[in-house]
Formats: structure tokens, C-alpha cells, sequence
């Protein structure tokens, strides 16, 4: 999300983030899925040739979702009690959205209906499953009060034993921890090439000096950064949203490591560290600036996980130029990979079919389809929808190669 007319004070992102929150949770259930073993075979035959287009051109073996979450038992007691009503409300949202309730057994329902829901698609490739670090202090020590959600390394590497066929691990590792290097070692001992990290949530500066050896050693074993970039809505973040600013990561590119900028840092502003006086700028602005080095070409690369959502162009003064721009450059293009940001791309309300086909980004027909598809495997729906929308004044979608495997990322 972008604004482009208006300068925005904080307070207004917390008004709004709350409003929209109570707003989900009161409509959670609106497309609760209805996924049932054989659901996308009995689609209408309106909705299977949209199924069989979005395919269309694509190796089903290498079609690769690099962005999706693994959700476990361990999270702030506060998303459990009343006390906290937004928490509260984002738990049972995303519990709802994923089609499943919070209770003893949660890791193991989600896990097994998100495998469900994969197995239930024509999609034949690889789903990238992220584990999330608990939030760090400046010297390194954890901070449960300040950790909303922690899915451990491990719990990740246990979903990919358990379904080998289907998720590939990404690691979570704070760079400031004592043992950062010895954990990003045994995790690549493990299988991992990938590290994930929401720099917002986690509380870590990606251009601290605190990082040179972490990054080091990532360049050594070949793995690949996966960074959030831009504002980040969903997880508390402690007052640390500047830390999402694209230009840090400038750092690890300088150094040598792969990044995937998450969402291609499609909402918020962050300060211009390039600019006389750091004025603010949009953050997906500072994302394009990134891109459009030469020095970076082959190291950085951006995640198109929710440029469908509404929160990226769809409500209120909000721009969608991100969307747009994206759309209609086929040489950034080359450097985008796909991601359904799994399971908020399940929470109904956060796509809104209704708004995206009176933009001209699908047609009144798709739209009816795709609510069709949303109903019966809402993971699969996000993929359909991105294949299908296209640019309302050029009629370009996203290239082919967007939603296959990247070789240079493997």
C-alpha cells in the first residue's frame, strides 16, 4: 500500500490497522473454505477452464510458491484472551482463514489442511514454509513479551519430513543471537538454504553493522535472505517499522547475498536514506530504486505474496501503483517470484474480488469464477487470481516465469 497524496502520521496507521482488523474478524467467515478431498474437480466447468488457463504454459513440477507461513502452538498468550481484543481477533482470523481453530492439536490441523489443500490442486512444484524467530533486544537477548508469534527452525524441518513432496524449509534466525552462526550452520547442515526474517517484527536492523558476519557466512554456505520490506501490518512490530525500509538491505547485496524483498515493499513509507535531509518516500518507490541498479541484477529480487490484497490499492486514498507498475514492466518482471502469503491470502475479506474486476483488473465473469475457486481451496485461489489479473490499460499479467521455479535460487 502507497500513499502518494497525503503524508501519513503513525497514529494514523494504528487507527487504521485496528479498524481493519475488527472489520476481518467480524467478516472472518464470509469465504471460510469448503474444501473437501476432490473439491476442484467439482468446479463448474466455468471455473476449471479458469483453473486449466491459469495453468496454461506452466510446468505444473516447477510451478513454486516462495512465500507461506507455518503457524504453530507458540504464540503471545495475548492473541488467546479477550484483554487484547485485536489480538484476539487476529487469531481467530487466521485460524478461521486457514480453516481450522486454536486448541492443543493447532500445529498439527493446520499443517495437515494446508497439505490438504495443496494435494487438492493441479499444482505439482514446491511450497516454501517459514519458520519466524522470536523478537531480539540490541544486544541479542530475547524478548517473549515483545514475540507475537515463534515457529522454530525445527517445527519447520518436521513439516518437511512429514511432507517432503511438498514444502521446502526457510529458516528464522535473529543475526543478533550468540548462536546465529552456529544455528544458520546447522540449519544448512539440515537441508535449508533459505533464511526468513520480518526485520519489523523481529526487532534487527538488516544494515547494523551487528550483521557483517551473519551475512558472511550466508554468502559461504550459498543461502538466500527472504526480508520483508515495507510497512508490515500483521505482526506487532514494536515500533520497529523502519527497519523494514528497503534501502537496508542494500548491506547484504553489498555483501554478496541473494535477497527476496517479500511483497516488493508495496505498503508504507520509510525514510530516504539516499536524500538530502532523509525526507520520506514511498517504500515500494525505494524497492523500484533497488531494483533498477545494475550492481544488484542476479542478487536482488522481489516476492509478489498480497499485491492482490486490498490492502495494496483498494481502499480508502490508498494508490495501486505498485500493482500497476508491476504489471506493465516486463524487465522487473524477470526478477519477481511468486508468493500467496498463505494463510492471509485465505482471509476472505482481504481480497476483494468486487473491487479488483471495477478496477478492470479482472473481468465480471472471472470474478464470479474465481469466488467459485476461493470457496472450494482458497490457497489454490490466490494462484488463479494472480495469473489472471492483468494491467486495465495494457492487458499485461505477470510473466510465466514469475510462478516457476528460479534456477539462480535454488
Amino acid at each position: 500500500m502507497t500513499f502518494t497524496s497525503l503524508k501519513i502520521f503513525p497514529s494514523f496507521y494504528v487507527v487504521m490497522g485496528l479498524s481493519f482488523c475488527l472489520l476481518l474478524g467480524a467478516c472472518a467467515t464470509r469465504y471460510r473454505s469448503e474444501m473437501t478431498t476432490g473439491c476442484v474437480q467439482n468446479l463448474s466447468p466455468g471455473a476449471q477452464r479458469l483453473v486449466a488457463d491459469s495453468m496454461r504454459g506452466l510446468d505444473p513440477k516447477r510451478i513454486t510458491d516462495y512465500h507461506t507461513h507455518l503457524i504453530t502452538n507458540d504464540i503471545n498468550p495475548k492473541w488467546r484472551s479477550w484483554a487484547y481484543p485485536k489480538d484476539r481477533i487476529g487469531s481467530m482470523m487466521l485460524a478461521n482463514a486457514a480453516g481450522v481453530h486454536i486448541h492443543k492439536d493447532f500445529d498439527e490441523a493446520y499443517l495437515k489442511r494446508f497439505a490438504e489443500l495443496i494435494r487438492s490442486s493441479p499444482i505439482r512444484g514446491k511450497v516454501f514454509l517459514f519458520a519466524f524467530d522470536k523478537f531480539h533486544d540490541s544486544e541479542g537477548r530475547t524478548d517473549d513479551s515483545k514475540t507475537v508469534f515463534h515457529v522454530p527452525n525445527d517445527a519447520v524441518f518436521a513439516a518437511v519430513a512429514k511432507y517432503p513432496d511438498l514444502f521446502v524449509p526457510v529458516v528464522s534466525i535473529h543475526p543478533y543471537r550468540a548462536d546465529a552462526i552456529a544455528e544458520l550452520e546447522r540449519c544448512a547442515r539440515l537441508g535449508s538454504r533459505y533464511v526468513k526474517w520480518i526485520p519489523n517484527s523481529m526487532g534487527m536492523d538488516p544494515a547494523s553493522p551487528k550483521t557483517d558476519a551473519f551475512y558472511r557466512r550466508m554468502r559461504e554456505l550459498h543461502m538466500t535472505l527472504i526480508s520483508h520490506a515495507g510497512f508490515e501490518p500483521a505482526v506487532e512490530t514494536n515500533k520497529c517499522q523502519e527497519f523494514g525500509n528497503p534501502l537496508r538491505l542494500r548491506k547484504p547485496l553489498d555483501m554478496g547475498v541473494r535477497v527476496i524483498a517479500a511483497h516488493c515493499a508495496s505498503w508504507g513509507r520509510n525514510i530516504d536514506l539516499d536524500a538530502p535531509g532523509h525526507k520520506r518516500a514511498d517504500s515500494f518507490d525505494l524497492f523500484l530504486r533497488l531494483m533498477d541498479e545494475p550492481a544488484y541484477r542476479g542478487r536482488f529480487f522481489g516476492d509478489i505474496s498480497a499485491i492482490t490484497f486490498l490492502t495494496r490499492g483498494d481502499i480508502f486514498l490508498l494508490s495501486r501503483k505498485a500493482r500497476v507498475t508491476l504489471l506493465e514492466r516486463p524487465d522487473i518482471q524477470e526478477r519477481l517470484v511468486y508468493g500467496s502469503d498463505y494463510p492471509i491470502c485465505a482471509v476472505g475479506l482481504m481480497t476483494l474480488t468486487s473491487r479488483l474486476a471495477q478496477a478492470g483488473f479482472i473481468t465480471q465473469e472471472q470474478r464470479k469464477y474465481l469466488n467459485e475457486i476461493r470457496r472450494c481451496n482458497p490457497w489454490l485461489f490466490n494462484f488463479v487470481l494472480n495469473r489472471t489479473i492483468r494491467d486495465p490499460k495494457t492487458g499485461r499479467g505477470f510473466a510465466d516465469s514469475i510462478f516457476q521455479r528460479r534456477p539462480e535460487l535454488r
